[in-house]
């Protein structure tokens, strides 16, 4: 294979990744088997994503590609989501985030395009959040993180009694 032929293949390869399309031993066989076999096409494919500040990630015989830290082109900054979310603190969009991974706990497994579950309530989203964050465990983590996780479990709390009251107003 020559290297015109190489860096056509890795880029074919970076383009799917672009378009997060797995390419995988089941998916696409022929390019990934490629990808595995010839160096050049994985230093190339390796190469470009790190010029846009991507990590490649190999798992289960597929490829996968996630934003780098930091990375402005394919990322946000908590700023721009706190705008966007229309959220006023970090301790606000830090809830946000782990209400997400929450959810995504709650329809995968694992890391896989399978999902575990096609539907879910509010309510079993909120008594996950709370059931989560009742069982964190203090002896688990940093000073700084016992911090952070205590913050969250005092909003939560606050949000849900919030809601309460609002709800017997009614």
């Amino acid at each position: 294979m020559t290297y015109k032929e190489q860096l056509q293949s890795a880029l074919r390869i970076t383009n799917l990744l672009l378009q997060n399309k797995a390419i995988g031993i089941t998916s696409d066989y022929d390019l990934y088997t490629l990808y595995i076999s010839d160096m050049t096409v994985q230093e190339l494919v390796y190469t470009i994503l790190e010029s846009y500040g991507l990590t490649l990630i190999e798992y289960k015989k597929s490829l996968y590609v996630s934003p780098g830290i930091d990375n402005v082109l394919f990322g946000y900054k908590n700023e721009e989501l706190r705008n966007m979310m229309n959220l006023e603190t970090n301790k606000e969009l830090y809830l946000c985030y782990f209400i997400m991974y929450t959810v995504m706990t709650i329809f995968y497994k694992e890391s896989s395009f399978a999902t575990y579950k096609d539907y879910i309530t509010s309510t079993e989203i909120v008594d996950r959040v709370t059931a989560t964050l009742e069982a964190f465990s203090v002896e688990e983590v940093s000073a700084e993180e016992e911090y952070t996780f205590s913050a969250l479990k005092a909003f939560w709390a606050d949000l849900a009694q919030i809601s309460y009251i609002k709800q017997r107003r009614i």
